[in-house]
């Protein structure tokens, strides 16, 4: 690859990431736009396309930068970009040893967007995600191992995102205008969370009043008030906040199930949701799994055991054994 050809191809590949840039619009609106155009003309449902947020963006500019290099190290003779897709397959393999499953899948999508195709039509096997492989602050906050997990410094903190259940791009886009105060002295907040979709999060009973503590430090004088008043480094990024959310979303479950929403009948194993594989033996119901997944902003009961329930954790309220699977 000559010089030359080294930047027409980066030029060309701003021409298609211009084209698919959508940071600024709302992923969810795009969805449902798809979803109302395919039931008025009768047509399948598309898949949503284009990059809506910031990060995905700088993402997949960093990981096409990645693959125009790899194959710019081939030392082979390419002049324009349609000429590298050729090299995708034995790039992904390359980096089989080097890339978790995700890793591997978020290098797909990046490449699918520089060669406005899909992911599978490279016809390369991804490996497979596995729930038990997922190792990014995705256990106990004592075991991540950062220094945000323990000490008073961030003590307030901690309690505020497990009494809240919010991701850090929710912390800082929280308005005075989001906070929800209910009669009964319970609070929830409206939370513009991932792709622009809005959520109701409740606040854990007992804990609202700490959380309007903190609010309270900022809503006089925020920074900036089209993004927010919580500032940027309040939670600094690093910091697990995906812990948090689990425990919230461990806190919760324990909470409906003490005050019996969603059990069902006694027998009906149709309100159980048995799991499966690393997590075989373990049963939940489904109820309750789809109001805490609303709570943090998912639709699906098996989101929030895949992702927010710990490996071997079970609800501390004793509940007896499962019906038997049918």
């Amino acid at each position: 690859m000559t010089n030359t050809s080294y930047k027409r191809i980066r030029a060309e590949r701003d021409i298609v990431f211009h084209k698919a840039d959508r940071r600024g619009q709302s992923k969810f609106e795009a969805k449902e736009q798809l979803k109302k155009d395919a039931i008025e003309n009768g047509t399948p449902v598309p898949q949503v396309r284009g990059m809506f947020s910031i990060s995905t963006f700088d993402d997949y500019m960093k990981r096409s930068n990645q693959f125009i290099r790899y194959v710019n190290g081939l030392g082979v003779d390419v002049k324009h970009l349609s000429d590298l897709r050729q090299y995708v397959v034995p790039y992904l393999k390359d980096g089989e040893t080097r890339w978790s499953a995700w890793t591997s899948t978020k290098q797909g999508h990046a490449l699918a967007t520089l060669f406005e195709c899909q992911a599978k039509d490279f016809e390369y096997d991804f490996p497979k995600r596995e729930r038990q492989n997922i190792k990014r602050t995705r256990s106990e906050p004592e075991s991540v191992g950062n220094r945000y997990t323990e000490g008073e410094a961030y003590r307030e903190r901690r309690e505020f995102l497990r009494a809240t259940g919010m991701r850090r791009i929710e912390v800082l886009r929280i308005r005075k205008e989001d906070i929800i105060e209910n009669g009964d002295g319970t609070m929830a907040l409206s939370l513009l969370g991932k792709g622009g979709k809005r959520r109701t999060a409740p606040v854990m009973p007992g804990k609202e009043a700490m959380v309007r503590a903190v609010l309270q430090q900022f809503i006089d004088c925020p920074p900036n008030r089209e993004k927010g008043f919580i500032p940027a480094n309040w939670i600094p990024d690093h910091m697990a906040t995906h812990c948090y959310r689990a425990q919230y979303a461990m806190d919760f479950y324990n909470l409906y199930l003490s005050q019996g929403r969603g059990i069902g009948k006694s027998g009906d194993t149709h309100t159980i949701y048995y799991c499966r594989k690393d997590k075989a033996g373990q049963w939940y119901y489904k109820n309750i799994l789809l109001m805490v997944s609303r709570n943090m902003g998912h639709n699906r009961e098996e989101v929030v055991v895949s992702n927010y329930f710990y490996s071997g954790w079970q609800p501390c309220i004793p509940f007896g054994s499962a019906p038997t699977q049918k």
